[in-house]
């Protein structure tokens, strides 16, 4: 169902996730990276049914030089 680095959105927290990992066999859970805070855990595996897709092939800008 979904496929590496596309940007979803979580319907229990509402908060953006990037999709890291996701397993062959069994598509109920994905490995996602939290993207719009910072958080304790920077992975996370999360039932699939709680992702909505938001948009394909995410990369973060890179930050200020300045």
């Amino acid at each position: 169902m979904f496929k590496v680095n596309q940007l979803v959105r979580s319907t229990r927290t509402g908060w953006l996730h990037v999709i890291d990992q996701t397993y062959k066999l069994d598509q109920s859970h994905v490995w996602v990276r939290c993207v719009s805070r910072n958080t304790a855990r920077p992975m996370l595996c999360v039932p699939s049914e709680e992702m909505d897709l938001i948009g394909n092939n995410y990369r973060a800008k890179p930050k200020c030089s300045r």
